[in-house]
């Protein structure tokens, strides 16, 4: 029944033809690959377990249009595990040319016009939450997914994953802020794109997008397991259809009240202090009531009586200088700079911290710099 009410929206509504191949049976919870036009392999839609049709109570679904890395291919498995299968439209797409990522003027007008016709296909279809469109993806995927919102108002935000953003000439931006946009950037700890994603942190937030950054501890350029994206997986969760419920209101708050638990539960004051830093960046933080976050600033500041809190505090500043200067560029002699001042700092710094993450730096810039011919 639930197939025959999606097929009486696209049909009923007189769509055109946006796709090149008879469209597969839509049902909820399975995943199907269809051709759409303008694209050079099929792309794959999944439709989540609890959607239901235009009939039912003017409901409308958020969106997530996923690209991956380079020479892969349509695949939403990481998303679906993420959301449970619920609450997304989740939909794979291909890139124009499956190549390493360069950008033209020509190459990124023939992916915003597939992308047009993909979401024009998918409104036909289904009944999209026009504030909830999202372009996203991994490494070469995560960098076109910020050329793309910041170049299609229709965007209303972006999963940069493994990856950065920049602006240039062909790349051009097509809008004149992000203020409308909510971005999510993510990155492993020894990923080489480290930099180049806290630098497209401060450069999106320059251009107004409200952004979220987490780092995914242990790991280099891949996507975590699910229980290493906490932040991702909350930050999806607060733009499902039912983000406004009490339900949903009352899983972020236990959720937060177990991780306060956790926290004070920690024995080294060093990990208190960073587990709560941590806590302050992710998302189910913004539906925290006043005494939540009182009781948060009360345990930070009797963190802050340990003697060594003030050096971890200063190590911590010094690192995160190092990154952001790191970020702005892709120039060797920037990097070179960046390895020296990491070495420094994790020499300098010895014992705290900052200097772990230093060292951790280091050894990714020195391979980076290996690789360059340096």
């Amino acid at each position: 029944m639930l197939r025959l009410l999606i097929l009486g929206i696209i049909f009923g509504a007189g769509a055109p033809t946006l796709w090149s191949s008879p469209l597969p049976e839509l049902v909820p919870g399975g995943e199907v690959q269809i051709q759409l036009e303008h694209y050079p392999e099929s792309a794959v839609v999944f439709v989540p377990d609890d959607f239901q049709p235009k009939a039912a109570a003017g409901i409308t679904w958020p969106v997530l249009f996923y690209y991956p890395g380079t020479g892969g291919h349509p695949d939403v498995k990481f998303l679906r595990h993420l959301v449970e299968d619920k609450g997304w439209l989740l939909v794979g797409l291909p890139h124009q040319d499956p190549g390493r990522f360069a950008v033209s003027e020509t190459s990124m007008d023939l992916e915003r016009s597939a992308l047009r016709s993909a979401l024009h296909f998918l409104r036909k279809v289904f009944p999209i939450n026009p504030a909830k469109v999202i372009v996203g993806g991994f490494s070469k995927g995560g960098w076109l997914s910020g050329l793309l919102v910041d170049s299609m108002p229709e965007l209303t935000g972006a999963l940069i994953l493994g990856a950065g953003f920049y602006q240039n000439q062909e790349a051009r931006s097509l809008r004149s802020d992000l203020h409308a946009a909510s971005i999510f950037i993510g990155v492993g700890e020894t990923d080489g794109n480290f930099a180049m994603s806290h630098g497209a942190a401060k450069k999106l937030e320059r251009r107004g997008a409200a952004v979220t950054l987490e780092v995914w501890p242990g790991i280099g350029h891949q996507l975590p397991t699910e229980g290493e994206a906490e932040g991702l997986r909350q930050w999806l969760k607060l733009r499902a259809p039912d983000s406004g419920s009490l339900a949903m209101r009352s899983e972020a708050l236990d959720w937060l009240d177990s991780e306060a638990v956790r926290i004070r539960q920690l024995s080294d004051p060093v990990e208190q202090w960073a587990s709560l830093d941590r806590l302050g960046s992710l998302p189910f933080l913004t539906l925290a009531d006043q005494e939540f976050l009182q009781e948060a600033r009360d345990l930070r500041q009797k963190i802050f009586q340990w003697p060594g809190i003030r050096e971890e505090e200063a190590a911590t500043g010094e690192f995160k200088a190092i990154v952001a200067r790191e970020g702005n560029d892709r120039l060797v002699e920037t990097l070179q700079s960046c390895h020296q001042a990491y070495l420094s700092l994790a020499k300098n710094r010895a014992g705290t911290m900052a200097s772990k993450l230093a060292a951790t730096q280091a050894k990714r810039t020195e391979a980076m710099l290996r690789a360059a011919g340096h």
